[in-house]
């Protein structure tokens, strides 16, 4: 109860209720100013972004790492991982699937810079090769739950380095409640989730 009540004031906090994300009221709302300020200060504080980096990426050593921060879009810092140790990210998406015999698991990393929690969870990619257009092979799906001892322990050493930190992970039901009268740039009134509004609004995954 008290995770949800501090959400749902920072929410309200950072984004206009009741507005179309394209509309005047919203765009010149004290939230949506008070939201784009914060977004600018992270954005210059790269010295921190780095330490949280470097924090991060030392416990993944063997897996391949991409930063994913994106300060025109999203809210958090992010990082996307390469679960098959020792691969490398290929510039190509479809060699890289095709390589590791059409499944490929990446774990992703958010971090708030709204409020002091994060969340991860795992993405999944599969391709089915038996299809004649490229397009239509892909699948995405995601997972919450780590399928190995190894995730375990990484999960276990990226806990305890966040809470370090002053982090704390956001329940997966409370990341997947809808705020009804909340609309952001990629999603529209009454579809809107504590995960969009902490982390990001544009992925792939995450359901």
């Amino acid at each position: 109860m008290e995770d949800y009540e501090r959400v749902i004031s920072i929410i309200k906090k950072y984004f206009p209720e009741n507005l179309k994300y394209e509309s005047y009221e919203y765009q010149n709302s004290k939230q949506f100013m008070l939201y784009k300020k914060k977004r600018r200060q992270y954005k210059r504080n790269s010295v921190y972004n780095n330490y949280i980096e470097k924090k991060v990426k030392g416990i993944f050593k063997g897996y391949a790492f991409r930063n994913y921060i994106d300060w025109d879009d999203y809210k958090c810092i992010e990082f996307k991982i390469n679960m098959h140790k020792n691969w490398p990210l290929l510039d190509d998406d479809f060699e890289l699937i095709k390589a590791l015999g059409g499944k490929r698991r990446e774990l992703y990393i958010s971090i708030s810079i709204l409020a002091n929690y994060y969340y991860y969870y795992f993405g999944e990619t599969c391709y089915d090769f038996n299809k004649e257009n490229i397009f239509e092979g892909w699948h995405f799906y995601d997972d919450s739950e780590p399928n190995s001892e190894e995730e375990k322990e990484l999960l276990i050493k990226l806990d305890n380095i966040l809470m370090k930190e002053g982090y704390k992970k956001l329940d997966k039901k409370l990341a997947n409640l809808v705020i009804e009268d909340i609309e952001t740039e990629f999603v529209e009134l009454g579809k809107v989730k504590t995960f969009d509004c902490l982390f990001t609004d544009f992925t792939i995954f995450f359901s």
